[in-house]
């Protein structure tokens, strides 16, 4: 059962900016982001780690893509403010699952900080998502958990109206119940474009763990 949720609708839609990737020879790409922490006057942010990085499979590390990250929150006219530079903290090794990215920054104004969900995710449930897809209708989504594989961290939602997910990586999936976060964006079914794939967020949850404990040895 899909309801509507306009006060946590709002509460994303302003706290969930556009990610701007430069990268060789000019070429930029986007993904979305989430503010999860605000420590020291910085806020953290979550996206993809396949938006910035790729896996280098010979040294086992993570090989920076991105010259340049910024956060872009001109989609909001409240803010009235021009893309922010982002600093890479840490990046995921994809291979073992770990397609997360965190960003720093500082900004001249608040954003509410969205929160993890400490209960699995349920079949069937109602889940919203706030993102940046390349081919879609508006930027804010609802759909309902269609899939969930016990053996593995990623789950499937079933969205109508998202046709082209690019844009989209980084994204949070948020409980309509409990507005609380389930899962990260990271790719969309080639052939049935509604199904899109989540990794559960208890596995970001453990990979900020060990980067804060500098026990995270993929990156650097």
């Amino acid at each position: 059962m899909v309801w509507k949720n306009p006060h946590q609708e709002y509460i994303m839609f302003m706290s969930v900016p556009k990610v701007i990737i430069y990268k060789e020879k000019n070429s930029t790409a986007s993904c979305t982001a989430f503010p999860y922490r605000f420590e020291n006057n910085k806020y953290y942010f979550v996206t993809a780690a396949h938006c910035v990085a790729e896996d280098d499979l010979n040294t086992k590390k993570v090989k920076i893509l991105a010259k340049k990250v910024e956060l872009d929150f001109r989609l909001y006219p409240f803010y009235k403010t021009k893309p922010v530079e982002a600093k890479i903290v840490a990046v995921g090794y994809k291979e073992v699952g770990d397609d997360f990215a965190i960003l720093e920054v500082e900004l001249s104004f608040n954003v509410a900080l969205l929160k993890f969900s400490h209960k699995e995710a349920v079949v069937g449930e109602c889940v919203l998502n706030v993102s940046y897809p390349k081919e879609a209708k508006g930027n804010i989504f609802y759909g309902t958990i269609s899939q969930i594989n016990k053996k593995s961290p990623q789950f499937i939602v079933n969205f109508d109206n998202i046709n082209d997910a690019h844009g989209s990586s980084g994204s949070a999936i948020v409980s309509c119940e409990s507005n609380e976060i389930l899962g990260i964006l990271v790719s969309q079914h080639t052939v049935d474009r509604r199904n899109i794939y989540y990794i559960k967020i208890d596995d970001f949850i453990n990979f900020e763990r060990q980067v804060r404990k500098g026990k995270y040895t993929y990156y650097k």
